[in-house]
């Protein structure tokens, strides 16, 4: 596997999600719906459209190893971290906007 391939795929998979993530936040701030999407589309990095994501990032990232611990992995494993974050994403939002 040459640089170019690791670099590509660092951009890829790491700058291009959180860019983006980044971008919208200072475009669009606090909208759900958008908030919902980006944590289904990148589970990790959708948390970054709200501040402070940092506790919320390690729960995510410590749940993706239980769940691959426990055998899940590919497209289940998005699926169920993608549940995960647009449930963290729901309760973010609550406690910044409570009804």
């Amino acid at each position: 596997m040459g640089l170019l391939n690791i670099l590509v795929g660092l951009f890829l998979f790491v700058v291009g999600p959180l860019w983006l993530t980044f971008h919208l936040r200072k475009k669009y701030p606090q909208r759900m719906r958008l908030a919902l999407f980006l944590c289904v589309l990148f589970p990790l990095f959708g948390q970054f459209y709200v501040k402070d994501p940092a506790w919320y990032v390690i729960a995510i990232f410590g749940c993706a190893v239980l769940l691959y611990n426990l055998s899940i992995s590919g497209i289940a494993l998005w699926i169920c971290l993608g549940l995960i974050s647009t449930a963290l994403m729901v309760y973010r939002f609550k406690k910044i906007t409570p009804i």
